[in-house]
């Protein structure tokens, strides 16, 4: 069983369906047509990059030995020189965990199938925990899987937050990029006017990864990076 990110009150494990109160956002429907049904996250992904292959992503047909926590918001399936793979976004509900403190969990997977099984490519256990605002979640429309290098292997991209915020400050966010089992991260924060035109936040810190990786890697995610911060309306 996979393991948490270490909180005492951390979710069971699960592969049910959401709940009617908690749907799924960019995933592909059983009714779609088959034209469409390659297409996951269609305004972003490629139907075929060099030699990957875009294939049907259907949150009720996940494989049982593909788990995972919470509820699923996002995910992909595609095939490339690795195999056959699919990646679940997924978080919780917010809990209470007492009259001040709230949390709320973040998860991500990626399976790679071998031998006609599915195994653990890698996983992301992130949280947050406040008495304020609270929100650990996937940006929806943010999912993208390319071939950046060109080698057969498709790198995964997606973009979440992390809010625990008690005031309209910067709010925290995260980059993911995925080549294979390498990890590489933006870390950042969107900006805020605070009155008179002064802003705050807008950090953006690249992973030391980047550094011993193709260049392209690094440019698009900064590319992906300026755009999502460009259309981003602070609330």
């Amino acid at each position: 069983m996979l393991s948490g990110c270490g909180g005492r009150n951390e979710p069971k494990l699960g592969t049910g369906p959401l709940t009617k109160t908690e749907p799924a956002t960019n995933i592909i429907s059983n009714t779609e047509t088959k034209r469409d049904s390659v297409i996951n996250e269609a305004k972003n992904i490629n139907k075929k990059t060099g030699d990957v292959r875009i294939l049907e992503f259907d949150k009720n047909s996940i494989p049982p030995e593909c788990e995972y926590k919470g509820n699923i918001e996002a995910g992909s399936k595609w095939v490339d020189n690795n195999g056959e793979n699919i990646l679940i976004i997924s978080s919780t509900s917010v809990k209470k965990l007492n009259e001040d403190e709230r949390e709320q969990y973040f998860y991500a997977y990626c399976y790679s199938k071998t031998e006609d099984k599915y195994n653990l490519l890698w996983q992301i256990n992130d949280h947050v925990r406040s008495h304020c605002d609270i929100g650990a979640e996937y940006i929806p429309g943010s999912l993208e899987i390319k071939d950046l290098d060109g080698d057969g292997i498709a790198e995964n991209t997606f973009i979440y937050k992390l809010e625990d915020r008690c005031d309209v400050s910067p709010l925290p966010i995260k980059l993911m990029m995925h080549s294979g089992t390498k990890k590489l991260v933006i870390r950042g924060t969107t900006k805020v006017d605070i009155g008179n035109g002064e802003m705050i936040g807008g950090e953006k810190h690249f992973d030391a990864a980047f550094s011993t990786s193709p260049d392209i890697f690094k440019n698009y995610a900064s590319e992906k990076w300026d755009e999502f911060m460009k259309n981003y309306r602070n609330p």
